[in-house]
């Protein structure tokens, strides 16, 4: 029995000891945090970091600010576009049209599994490749390509500052 004894003595010591440097390595990050805070509170209040703030919201706010008039443009534009069929003549914005496919997916899904069973299950996107490729030659009756525009600002606008 003192075997077992010495062993549930060496077993309890070296967990006491695990558990002594578990808190101690806490204490030690515990205190680091506070420290942190305290560093990161001062450093906070320094004009530069006020400065760092300020730039920030201000950068935020012309982000907004180009986000609602990029949409502005764009939707201008569009209805200008759609309703008199007019493209934008300022530099910087044109109107591109895009071949878009307009089907019933349960018709498109009934003509692929007859013609095309090797897209099965539907592959929308192998059934939209096709379509566009033999549009012109022998198109699928329950698809309709429209031209969708999409308005585009150009990156530089340099000319207008």
């Amino acid at each position: 029995m003192t075997d077992q004894m010495e062993m549930d003595s060496m077993i309890n010591t070296l967990w006491a000891g695990d558990l002594k440097d578990l808190a101690e390595l806490r204490e030690q990050e515990a205190r680091l945090g506070k420290e942190i805070l305290e560093l990161s509170e001062k450093l906070n209040r320094t004009t530069e970091a006020k400065a760092l703030q300020a730039a920030q919201e201000r950068r935020k706010k012309l982000s907004e600010s180009i986000q609602l008039l990029e949409t502005f443009i764009r939707k201008s534009a569009l209805d200008d576009y759609t309703r008199a069929g007019v493209k934008p003549t300022v530099e910087g914005v044109v109107i591109k049209l895009f071949k878009v496919l307009k089907y019933e997916r349960g018709a498109a899904e009934k003509w692929a599994h007859e013609k095309l069973p090797e897209l099965f299950k539907f592959d929308e996107k192998g059934f939209e490749k096709y379509a566009r490729a033999v549009a012109d030659t022998v198109p699928v009756p329950c698809v309709k390509i429209e031209e969708e525009p999409r308005v585009e600002i150009s990156s530089n606008l340099m000319m207008y500052l």
